[in-house]
């Protein structure tokens, strides 16, 4: 019973390691409040966040949650991207949505 347990624990170490994927990167404007609003994001899928920057804001971290067709985050999962055509949906309130549009960006290089 041990040997299955210890061979079931390295199936899975093995299977986690191989499901590791790299962050997807998105450059986002959002059409908020009558301004375009850009945003650099990166979405983390096994570590279940998202990083984003915004003009003028430091970057920040949110736990995110990982759909087969959306990523949401924030208050009540406010924003949403989809991973179909990359739109972007921001629910402020019930019946007030501002929405955007997001593109790939290629993944940074970096020097360290």
């Amino acid at each position: 019973m041990k040997q299955l347990t210890r061979s079931l624990s390295m199936l899975l170490l093995v299977v986690s390691l191989n499901s590791s994927a790299a962050p997807v990167y998105l450059s986002c404007t959002l059409h908020f409040a009558g301004k375009e609003v850009h945003w650099d994001l990166a979405l983390d899928e096994q570590g279940g966040r998202i990083t984003m920057a915004a003009d003028s804001v430091p970057p920040f971290v949110e736990p995110a949650r990982f759909w087969v067709d959306k990523v949401q985050w924030g208050v009540n999962d406010a924003y949403t991207i989809s991973r179909t055509d990359l739109s972007l949906t921001y629910v402020i309130s019930p019946g007030k949505v501002e929405r955007g549009q997001c593109k790939l960006k290629e993944e940074p290089r970096r020097k360290f």
